[in-house]
């Protein structure tokens, strides 16, 4: 049977969420059939392989588990076994504070989100008896990583059968506030993007359809603003519980992190669970 993942990653550490992590890590598991390789970065002693050992008899993983002990700089750490052990698929926790993701292990969320080599899931609402995600939001990319990313939430909806299933698009023209400009017509400008929000969202729906989506499985909203913090102000306010995004190939330079780039948007302030495809 085809699955999207078969090797899996979790980094294990010894956090108030650590337990809710592992839970959600044998959920996956258990719908995805991957073998599952736990990271953790420490001291091997006694004490810390008996209270790591105890954290793992108190979840029940349907598949293979190793764990797997890692020394030096977390992030640094956790990004090279990855590759070492060819991971398709990195779980990481993460806890909300006011600013965003600041408190994994300092900015190692970050580091890992930037440098690691395949899609990271990002838990930071996990729970230790989830039934299911029940508000996934897809943010759609019309690439090649897209459409896997967009494969990868199907196949999860499907599984969890959640209330709603939403395909969002951000578009944004730089060309119109010339319009505004040059004609002295608000009204123009707002028919222009209301044609273009009604087109993409018929490319919105045709693309669900090629996917082997049906009509009745999948919303779809087309966001015009700022692309990516649309993007997030949406999982946000519509409570998604799962959020998809897909990530390019190219790394941030120096200018994108001085200037908020798209995905800059969402290392600062993740709004919910969050699958980073890449």
């Amino acid at each position: 049977m085809y699955s999207s993942f078969r090797k899996a990653g979790l980094a294990v550490t010894f956090s108030p969420t650590g337990k809710m992590l592992l839970s959600e890590a044998a959920r996956l598991q258990a719908m995805f059939g991957f073998r599952l390789y736990l990271l953790h970065v420490g001291d091997k002693d006694e004490a810390t392989q008996q209270r790591l050992a105890h954290l793992i008899e108190e979840n029940v993983f349907p598949g293979e588990v190793e764990v797997v002990w890692l020394e030096g700089e977390p992030a640094k750490a956790i990004v090279r076994k990855s590759k070492e052990l060819g991971l398709d698929l990195l779980m990481i926790g993460a806890l909300e504070k006011e600013k965003g993701l600041k408190n994994i292990m300092g900015s190692v969320a970050r580091n890992i989100m930037r440098n690691c080599h395949c899609p990271i899931l990002i838990f930071t609402k996990p729970e230790s008896e989830r039934f299911g995600f029940n508000n996934i939001v897809v943010s759609v990319c019309y690439d090649g990583k897209g459409e896997e990313a967009a494969r990868v939430a199907i196949e999860i909806a499907r599984h969890d059968h959640p209330t709603n299933f939403t395909f969002i698009k951000e578009i944004n023209v730089p060309g119109l506030p010339s319009v505004v400009f040059d004609s002295g017509s608000t009204n123009e400008t707002g028919s222009m993007r209301k044609e273009l929000i009604s087109l993409e969202k018929q490319k919105i729906k045709f693309y669900g359809l090629e996917l082997g989506l049906h009509e009745d499985e999948f919303q779809n909203e087309v966001l015009y603003g700022v692309e990516g913090w649309e993007c997030l102000n949406f999982a946000s306010e519509s409570n998604a519980d799962l959020l998809v995004v897909t990530m390019g190939e190219r790394k941030l330079s120096f200018i994108d992190r001085i200037f908020a780039h798209d995905l800059e948007f969402l290392f600062e302030r993740i709004p919910t669970n969050t699958l980073l495809y890449k």
